[in-house]
C-alpha cells in the first residue's frame, strides 16, 4: 500500500501560502514529498487540507524538522498545523 499524509492546515493567507508550497515543492520531493491535491473549506477558504504522497514516514518526518520546512510554515501564515498518515483502504 502507498504511505500518504493527510494534512489540515489554517492559513493567514491562502494565495500566499500555495506560492510558498509551490517553491518548496523540489526540496520536498529530495524527501520523497509529492503533493497530490489540496483542497479548501467551502465556507473558509484560508482552512485547506492537502495529501502527500510519501516514500516513507521517517523521509516525511526529516522533511518537517528540517530548519527550511520550519522556515516555510512560518512565512506561509501556517496556524495549528495537523497531519495523519494514511493508506488507502481499497
Amino acid at each position: 500500500m502507498a504511505l500518504q499524509m493527510f494534512v489540515r492546515h489554517y492559513v493567514e493567507d491562502f494565495a500566499a501560502w500555495r506560492g510558498v508550497l509551490a517553491d518548496d515543492a523540489q526540496r520536498a520531493a529530495q524527501f520523497g514529498v509529492r503533493l497530490n491535491r489540496v483542497w479548501q473549506e467551502a465556507g473558509d477558504p484560508n482552512h485547506v487540507f492537502f495529501l502527500l504522497d510519501l516514500e516513507s514516514a521517517e523521509q516525511a518526518e526529516a522533511f518537517m524538522a528540517s530548519p527550511e520546512a520550519v522556515s516555510s510554515g512560518d512565512a506561509s501564515g501556517v496556524r495549528d498545523p495537523a497531519f495523519w498518515y494514511v493508506e488507502t483502504a481499497d
